[in-house]
């Protein structure tokens, strides 16, 4: 917060300079494709986040960020495919270089699909014996799911927010007597907590109550993590009913910064709502 021309206050702490640069960060801009919000998608932030590599990645759009990610996850050792609308890769770029590159990149293992058209995205269920990677409605034989959610995703309720929702706009629904892994991360410059708790309709102030389940809580529930960090909490949904996960630092969940978490006694398989909201691996 300014406290005067050449003041902020940041966490109780005055900073002075003549001159202040405030760099927010970059959104990205998700291409307008059928179904694509459903079954979800990661962008050039989350791409560096991952907490497990995956095994085939598809990149929309062949500009400069789309290789170099492309490129990345390829020598990585992931199946990499570029889908491209324009007749080339880099189309503003001279044709002798985007020539040359594509043959660089197709020598690399990357598979390049130039002048395409998306007509829509679909999602596979994932098999039953074999688990994978699972979206919201996919049953599996496994009994543990595993999804990450990130603190600060968007820039959406002022940054309060997991995975971009916040006021209980996302719901994570799974079976009771089900293992969960969040993998939890934080883009906010901001601390925050991961904590599940019985829902009341009212928001806890700090500390928040004890978690619902063991270990359903960040090592440290009242001060969490700091910005760019990662933390996995692992709990087991024991008991059927409503709950809700929040941040417990001071004043967040109050702000907004809470979701619904429902245990189900009759749920064969956990489900994400809306599906866009998160994806998730059965195990």
């Amino acid at each position: 917060m300014f406290t005067s021309p050449e003041e902020v206050t940041v966490e109780g702490r005055r900073l002075r300079a003549k001159r202040f640069i405030i760099a927010t960060g970059s959104t990205a801009t998700v291409p307008a494709i059928e179904g694509l919000r459903d079954i979800g998608y990661v962008t050039h932030i989350e791409a560096l986040r991952l907490a497990q590599q995956p095994k085939e990645l598809l990149v929309i759009d062949a500009g400069p960020r789309g290789l170099e990610f492309a490129q990345l996850y390829a020598r990585f050792g992931s199946t990499v495919t570029v889908l491209q609308r324009a007749p080339s890769i880099l189309p503003r770029a001279e044709a002798a270089l985007t020539s040359r590159l594509a043959q660089i990149l197709t020598a690399e293992g990357i598979t390049l699909k130039t002048g395409v058209t998306i007509d829509a995205a679909l999602v596979a269920a994932a098999s039953p014996s074999a688990g994978g990677q699972g979206y919201a409605g996919t049953s599996s034989a496994g009994k543990t799911v595993e999804l990450t959610l990130v603190a600060g995703k968007t820039s959406a309720n002022s940054s309060f927010n997991f995975n971009g929702y916040s006021n209980g706009k996302m719901t994570l629904a799974v079976p009771a007597g089900w293992a969960v892994v969040v993998h939890y991360q934080n883009f906010s410059p901001l601390r925050h907590t991961f904590d599940v708790i019985l829902y009341t309709g009212k928001q806890p102030g700090a500390p928040p109550p004890p978690p619902a389940f063991q270990g359903a809580t960040t090592r440290d529930p009242v001060n969490g993590i700091g910005v760019g960090k990662e933390e996995t909490i692992t709990f087991l949904a024991d008991k059927a009913g409503r709950y809700e996960y929040l941040c417990g630092v001071a004043g967040h969940a109050p702000a907004g910064m809470w979701n619904y978490l429902v245990v189900s006694s009759t749920a064969k398989a956990p489900s994400v709502r809306p599906a866009r909201a998160a994806a998730f691996s059965l195990r």
